[in-house]
C-alpha cells in the first residue's frame, strides 16, 4: 500500500555499473531530505542490484523505507540505442507507479534529449497528480549556444516547453553549470535548480606516502575514466611523455602515469603510460584499488566539455584524497575556490606540463599532506546530508 508523500527515483537510461555511486548517494540524499517517506528506486535489474549493494558497502541503511522495482526489459542496450517504443515503455512504467493521490515527488536521475520530448508528451496526462524533477547530465551540453545539429535545437526547445503547466523542473549538479545554462537558454531560468553532486565517501582520508616513499617509488599520477576527446586522453598521454623526457635528473622524482579507466576505441597509443586503459571497465574494487595507489590525479579537460555537464571522477579522486591538477574550467574551478586548496588549477597545458615537473623536481610534501587533510574537510559538500537541503528545495520551488 502506497502512502502519502512517497518519494519515487527512476532511471531509465543507466544499466550494470554506469552511475551506481551517484544514483546511490542520491537514494541516501532522497532519504535525508523527506525523512517519513518511503523511497522506490525504479530502473534496469543489473543497475538495482549494484546500487543495493553500493549502499550496503557504505552501510547506508535505509531499511523498511526503500522499494526496489525493476523494468520489464533488461536487454542490455546503451539508452541513445533504444528505439522509441521502449523509451515510451519505461517512462509510462514510472509514471504509472504515481497515479495515486498525493504522490507527489518524483525523480528522474537522468534523461536524454529524446527522453525528456517523451517524458513531456506523457506528462500531458498525468500533470495534475505529479511533480516531476528531472537530474540532467552530459545531455545539457545540448543547452550550448554552441551546441549544433537538429538534437540540440530540439533539446533546447524541449528543455523550455510547457514546464509550468507540467509541474516539471530540471535539476543540474553544480551551481556553475546552472549558471551557464541560464546564459545559453535564459527562458528556462524558472524551471532550473542546482545540487551538489551527492557522494558517499569513506570515513577517513587514508594513508598519505611519506618522502622516502616519492623517494623510491617516485611520483605516481593518474588519468580516470574513459579515453574520451573532451576528457582530453591524447593531452595526457603527450604529458606523460614530455615529462618524463624532460624533467630527468638525479635529484628529481621519477614520474610515472596511469590511466584508470577503459578504452572506448580510437584512443591513442598509450605507451608512455605505466598502467594502461583496460579494455573493458573495471569493477568498482579495481578501479578504487588502482586509484588508492596514486598520488595526484590530473584533469586535462576542455573547458567546453566540462562547463554544461558535472565530473564523477573528480568526487572519485576527492574520495581516494588525492590532490588534483586541472586545467581551468568553471566547474573545477568553483570547487576548487570552496573548497581550499585541494590541488592546482592551470590555466593552460603549458603551464600543466611545468607544474608536474616542478612537483618532480621539488616534491611538496608538507602542502601535499595538508591538501589531502583540506579534501577530508572540503568534500563535506558532497556529503548527502549536505546535499539533502538543496534537493529538498528544488522539490519544493
Amino acid at each position: 500500500m502506497r502512502i502519502a508523500g512517497d518519494v519515487i527515483i527512476a532511471e531509465p537510461q543507466c544499466q550494470g555499473q554506469t552511475h551506481v555511486p551517484f544514483n546511490s548517494a542520491l537514494v541516501v540524499t532522497a532519504s535525508l531530505a523527506w525523512p517519513q517517506s518511503r523511497l522506490t528506486f525504479l530502473g534496469e535489474g543489473s543497475h538495482v542490484a549494484r546500487v543495493g549493494r553500493h549502499l550496503e558497502e557504505h552501510e547506508e541503511a535505509i531499511g523498511k523505507r526503500m522499494h526496489w522495482e525493476r523494468f520489464e526489459d533488461d536487454e542490455v542496450l546503451e539508452g541513445n540505442r533504444r528505439p522509441w517504443g521502449e523509451r515510451l515503455r519505461r517512462l509510462s512504467r514510472a509514471l504509472t507507479l504515481g497515479r495515486v493521490p498525493d504522490w507527489s515527488q518524483f525523480i528522474f536521475a537522468s534523461l536524454d534529449g529524446l527522453d525528456l520530448v517523451l517524458l513531456k508528451f506523457l506528462l500531458l496526462k498525468h500533470r495534475e497528480r505529479l511533480r516531476v524533477r528531472c537530474i540532467l547530465h552530459a545531455v545539457m551540453r545540448n543547452a550550448s549556444r554552441g551546441a549544433v545539429g537538429a538534437g540540440a535545437i530540439l533539446f533546447r526547445r524541449a528543455l523550455v516547453f510547457g514546464n509550468s503547466a507540467m509541474n516539471l523542473r530540471f535539476v543540474v549538479l553544480a551551481p556553475t553549470i546552472a549558471e551557464h545554462v541560464v546564459r545559453s537558454v535564459p527562458k528556462v531560468a524558472p524551471f532550473l535548480a542546482h545540487i551538489d553532486h551527492p557522494y558517499l565517501f569513506p570515513g577517513g582520508v587514508g594513508r598519505v606516502g611519506s618522502e622516502a616513499e616519492w623517494q623510491a617509488r617516485g611520483l605516481r599520477l593518474a588519468f580516470l575514466g574513459a579515453d574520451s576527446t573532451g576528457k582530453g586522453f591524447g593531452a595526457f598521454i603527450q604529458l606523460a611523455g614530455e615529462v618524463a623526457a624532460h624533467w630527468a635528473g638525479p635529484q628529481a622524482l621519477r614520474p610515472s602515469f596511469h590511466g584508470i579507466g577503459f578504452r572506448t576505441g580510437g584512443s591513442p597509443e598509450q605507451s608512455t603510460l605505466e598502467t594502461q586503459l583496460s579494455r573493458a571497465p573495471l569493477t568498482s574494487a579495481e578501479y578504487s584499488s588502482q586509484l588508492s595507489r596514486m598520488d595526484y590525479v590530473i584533469f586535462p579537460y576542455s573547458a567546453e566539455h566540462y562547463t554544461f555537464t558535472a565530473s564523477g571522477a573528480m568526487l572519485d579522486a576527492l574520495a581516494s584524497a588525492k590532490p588534483c591538477i586541472a586545467l581551468r574550467n568553471p566547474l573545477f574551478a568553483n570547487y576548487f575556490a570552496r573548497m581550499g586548496d585541494v590541488g592546482y588549477i592551470c590555466d593552460s597545458y603549458e603551464e600543466m606540463w611545468r607544474l608536474v615537473g616542478g612537483l618532480c623536481a621539488h616534491p611538496p610534501v608538507e602542502r601535499y599532506v595538508r591538501q589531502c587533510e583540506a579534501i577530508g574537510r572540503g568534500r563535506a559538500i558532497f556529503r548527502p546530508d549536505r546535499v539533502a537541503p538543496l534537493l529538498g528545495r528544488a522539490m519544493a520551488e
